[in-house]
């Protein structure tokens, strides 16, 4: 994953669009050779609304390359709605797992007070009334 880059420094009056914006010309090439667009313009935050839009490197829809997402104020990526359901399909399952466990243990303890009552009686014993 790529590190998030730092944003233009603003300026009074603010610069021109010409000067801070990227041209079609600036995109990044598939020759690795050239440079693509300077690092401070990899990152744009907008602090009114506590979110940033920066460059991420992953895997989305099949394709592995640099795509433009959507951080937040703490600079952690913002799921997509793929992303979202992929994870929320996970703790569903690591929950349907915890539940399995714990039925698993709790018949085992079931089976094991069992085995106690049984060996009790046994003994001439009442569990009930021990």
């Amino acid at each position: 994953m790529q590190e998030l880059k730092r944003p233009v420094e603003q300026t009074a009056p603010p610069r021109s669009a010409r000067e801070t914006l990227p041209t079609m010309y600036d995109l990044p090439s598939e020759d690795p050779e050239e440079p693509g667009l300077p690092d401070e313009y990899h990152y744009l935050q907008l602090p009114a609304w506590q979110i940033s839009l920066g460059v991420w490197q992953g895997g989305y829809e099949g394709l592995e390359r640099l795509w433009l997402r959507w951080f937040d104020a703490e600079e952690r990526l913002i799921p997509s709605d793929a992303e979202r359901t992929e994870q929320a399909e996970a703790q569903v399952s690591q929950a349907q797992e915890r539940v399995e466990q714990a039925e698993a243990q709790a018949s085992q303890a079931e089976d094991r007070a069992n085995r106690l009552a049984q060996r009790l009686r046994e003994l001439g014993l009442d569990p009930d009334e021990a």
